[in-house]
């Protein structure tokens, strides 16, 4: 394409129940076009999040439209080891991770300090520079 929208992403956080999640799918699933469904589990909590991702995981193998992203609740909303269990999370199942930009300067120290810990973190999540 020359110019235009080409994916949009859906950043779907706060989910109420299940059937919420679900309503948000199917929402992205009659719309046109391609999307990324960026499911913000758990947010506000420390609650684990890995039986809800899975199962929305397997609703959106990434085989079709929309596929999923992994919204984490980053080193701001919670500690160090939860962020690090959702970036394994996210990894095992093939997520691309997104994180809210609040706070950076404190998420960019928080998030070295899990890379240093040999936590696997990408381009999606951070940029590669230290910072200062």
């Amino acid at each position: 394409m020359a110019s235009g929208v080409t994916t949009m992403l859906d950043w779907f956080h706060a989910a109420q129940t299940p059937e919420h999640t679900d309503a948000a799918i199917d929402a992205l699933r009659a719309a046109p076009g391609r999307s990324v469904f960026c499911f913000g589990a758990g947010f506000r909590t420390s609650d684990p999040i890995d039986t809800e991702v899975r199962r929305v995981r397997s609703a959106l193998p990434g085989d079709g439209l929309p596929t999923m992203a992994l919204g984490l609740r980053g080193p701001e909303m919670t500690t160090k080891d939860i962020v690090a269990d959702d970036l394994k999370l996210a990894a095992e199942l093939g997520l691309h991770r997104r994180q809210p930009g609040r706070e950076r300067r404190h998420v960019l120290h928080r998030a070295h300090g899990l890379r240093r810990a040999g936590i696997p973190l990408d381009g999606t999540w951070l940029p590669t520079t230290e910072p200062a």
